[in-house]
């Protein structure tokens, strides 16, 4: 991860130069993109469990080097997402950044993963 790019993009956010898609808030008291920066996860329970949720959302929207996705492991997280007061988790609980309409064209996988996400 690009931490100078995140926090870039959060500066962004927080100026109201871009929208995001998040149907929750972000509390803007509680995050200052300027402190973004690199921790030893290793040391850190709390960073170790965000980076077992990150890479299972990873690997179900990136393909490996033969083109394959890997979904299983966010299926597996599924209940554990926050979901929105509609019940959906996308844009509350997984919220992709930048926002869908703003990525490249997805592939099938991709789409179906976010879409059934999106779902009740």
């Amino acid at each position: 991860m690009n931490y100078e790019e995140f926090r870039e993009y959060m500066t962004i956010i927080k100026e109201k130069r871009e929208a995001i898609s998040s149907k929750g808030v972000i509390d803007w008291d509680v995050i200052d993109p300027e402190q973004i920066d690199a921790q030893d996860h290793c040391k850190v329970a709390g960073l170790q469990l965000a980076d077992v949720v990150t890479s299972a959302i990873h690997h179900a929207v990136e393909p490996d080097g033969f083109g394959n996705f890997e979904q299983s492991y966010a299926e597996a997280l599924r209940e554990r997402f926050p979901k929105g007061p509609s019940g959906s988790i996308l844009d509350f609980g997984i919220v992709p950044i930048p926002p869908l309409h703003k990525k490249p064209p997805l592939a099938p996988e991709q789409l179906a993963f976010f879409q059934s996400f999106a779902k009740r």
